[in-house]
């Protein structure tokens, strides 16, 4: 629970909370209007205010003064290697207000939010300097973190032996057409030896991937945390399935993991492979899924595209960026290897379409056909595509999916 309060002036909230959120691993309490965004992260709950003249903290003085971002005074988040993680922030066209400056208990360097807003981060030189200055409990480190894991990993055994009344309904939810029949599992498409993830040397884990960047540790000693606001995720994996003992185990209790709506009612395609991230004690925090599917452009032919579908973050793990994560990971492994597959496809929540414009995504204009288990009908959601080739384009026509939307 944090248990103390900054408020930092921003010229746009919604810019200035997806800094924070992807950025430096804040999580995201609230969001209630674009002028004003509540984060935290471990004791420090920070308020991000645009001026407007809706009151609130960005209200204008009695006198005319108009509050404005910027300044000198700032928090300081501790770093464990900090030439690193200025690195990986450099790469995000992070603006600095200096370069890294040593003093006598520590290093430090001060990096601006979209605002211009300071933030100081801060790697300790001497012990007295860090937060976690006691030896004694630096020294049970490992003894602690040892029992935390096993004690995790008995939870998870015992998890293993039922699914969860309300995350099984929520598994058939999905699997469920509009008509209330469940749908049967699909061949896998014939194209799919076009874009196949590579040999798995066992049928739970394929490559393990390290986030990139080095940790952030928070004010209250907290877990560590990666540049890309990943807490206690340790590693990415590439899974040839998804389990229904994983899904009920991400989903936890959630009644409606996909927030309701048509979404919930429609059938949907299974994915021939995922990107998850796994916290250190191996339980999936995020995942992302992908399928090759065909589809037919009016008047322009017909052409492969590699659907992506499944995205989804435990709720506990939500506000770290970890959706950003692990779709970054597939596209670039989808990349690595397009084998004449050249666009990438989706369907999204209407409020999610500027999470996937971040990626390259952009909306498809035309309407897009789909089958469902009573018959074709036309997509209800937004559809997005993005190239995956430099020569790629989406001709103009009406889409026609074969097959499930993924």
């Amino acid at each position: 629970m944090a248990t103390v309060s900054v408020r930092y002036i921003v010229d746009d909230g919604d810019a200035a909370g997806d800094f924070y959120c992807n950025a430096l691993g804040f999580r995201e309490e609230m969001r209630p209007a674009p002028t004003f965004a509540m984060l935290s992260r471990g004791d420090l709950r920070l308020a991000l205010s645009a001026p407007s003249g809706a009151g609130g903290g960005g209200q204008s003085m009695p006198d005319g003064r108009r509050p404005e971002p910027g300044g000198w005074n700032r928090f300081m988040l501790e770093v464990d290697d900090l030439e690193r993680v200025v690195g990986e922030l450099r790469k995000t066209g992070a603006r600095f207000r200096n370069d890294i400056v040593t003093g006598v208990g520590g290093k430090q360097i001060l990096v601006e939010d979209p605002s211009g807003n300071p933030i100081e981060l801060f790697e300790p030189t001497l012990p007295e300097a860090a937060l976690e200055a006691d030896p004694k409990a630096a020294s049970s480190t490992s003894t602690r973190a040892h029992g935390q894991r096993a004690r995790a990993l008995g939870r998870r055994r015992g998890r293993k032996q039922a699914l969860g009344r309300v995350a099984a309904w929520a598994l058939a939810r999905m699997r469920r057409g509009a008509g209330g029949r469940v749908c049967a599992r699909r061949a896998r498409a014939a194209s799919r030896s076009r874009l196949k993830p590579a040999a798995k040397p066992s049928p739970r884990r394929v490559r393990s991937r390290r986030p990139a960047g080095a940790g952030l540790r928070a004010s209250s000693g907290a877990a560590a945390t990666s540049i890309a606001g990943t807490v206690a995720v340790v590693h990415l994996v590439e899974l040839e399935e998804v389990t229904d003992e994983q899904w009920a185990e991400i989903i936890g209790d959630e009644i409606e993991p996909w927030g309701g709506g048509v979404g919930e009612r429609m059938s949907w395609r299974e994915k021939e492979w995922y990107v998850a991230a796994e916290s250190w004690d191996d339980t999936l925090a995020a995942l992302a899924g992908a399928t090759v599917a065909g589809v037919d452009v009016e008047g322009d032919g017909s052409f492969d595209v590699l659907g992506i579908g499944g995205v989804f973050v435990r709720a506990s793990k939500r506000g770290h960026g970890l959706a950003l994560l692990v779709l970054k990971e597939l596209l670039r492994r989808a990349e690595e290897d397009t084998s004449g597959v050249d666009r990438a496809m989706l369907f999204c929540r209407p409020h999610l379409t500027g999470l996937y414009r971040k990626f390259g995504f952009r909306e498809i204009e035309a309407p897009v056909w789909a089958e469902q288990p009573d018959g074709r009908v036309e997509m209800p959601m937004p559809a997005m595509w993005r190239a995956l080739a430099e020569v790629a384009q989406w001709p103009a026509g009406r889409v026609d999916l074969r097959g499930l939307p993924f």
